[in-house]
């Protein structure tokens, strides 16, 4: 974790616990930020919106996200139902005459594995500790990545290139994820609006901090010019 970024410690209350029972609210945190991860990454490599996304545990996990079609209120492990979908979004690629367009083959391949490995790195971006071991992101990761890679070698070399291009991500839009996180401690479900919404305000937030800055710092020129000019002047 860069240094510069704060210790889960410091991202807790002293007083706060989850709201899930024999769950620790530093566990709480990472799901969080692991889930945020996926609902961020998911949008910006596939242009597809989450369905929603939930910290609560179900009979099928203890934190899950689901696509647009999935209904929540039937909440189930949904990545073999967003696999279905990608293979039918992968199907729907071919042209009259039958053959594959390779081209958008891979691109649908690559947005789909990093959304996958999205979570675990943002874990280990935004987090201390390892991450927790995603059995089912990292299974369907592997799956996906053998439709286009003809070795055990060139699936785990895939995914790994996929694990980059999701730090990456996350990386540039640690707001993004922070935002996410934060609401969904509060909020403990979000559907795919409210995850749009979060995301614009975090981005709009940024974008106004950053134009404050800029304004401070050209400020802050524009005087040590000025002094500067005053100390020469004063000299000659």
């Amino acid at each position: 974790m860069a240094s510069d970024r704060p210790s889960t410690a410091q991202l807790l209350n002293e007083t706060e616990q989850s709201p899930v029972p024999g769950r620790s609210a530093a566990d709480d945190l990472r799901f969080a930020v692991h889930e945020a991860s996926h609902a961020l990454v998911q949008p910006l490599k596939n242009g597809r919106r989450v369905g929603g996304v939930t910290v609560q545990p179900t009979e099928f996990a203890a934190a899950m996200r689901w696509s647009p079609k999935f209904e929540a209120a039937n909440l189930r492990d949904d990545d073999d139902v967003q696999d279905q979908e990608f293979v039918a979004a992968i199907l729907s690629t071919l042209p009259a005459v039958g053959e594959p367009a390779a081209s958008d083959i891979y691109a649908l391949t690559h947005a789909r594995v990093c959304e996958l490995t999205a979570g675990s790195q943002g874990e280990a971006l935004f987090l201390e500790g390892p991450p927790l071991f995603a059995r089912s992101d990292e299974a369907s990761a592997r799956a996906n990545a053998s439709l286009i890679c003809s070795s055990v070698e060139a699936v785990e070399k895939f995914v790994d290139f996929c694990r980059a291009e999701a730090a990456s991500v996350l990386a540039q839009h640690e707001h993004v994820v922070r935002a996410i996180s934060a609401q969904l401690r509060i909020r403990r479900t979000l559907n795919g609006a409210e995850v749009d919404q979060i995301i614009e305000r975090a981005v709009a937030a940024k974008v106004l901090a950053d134009a404050v800055k800029q304004r401070a710092d050209w400020r802050s020129v524009v005087a040590s010019s000025a002094k500067f000019a005053a100390q020469e002047l004063a000299s000659s």
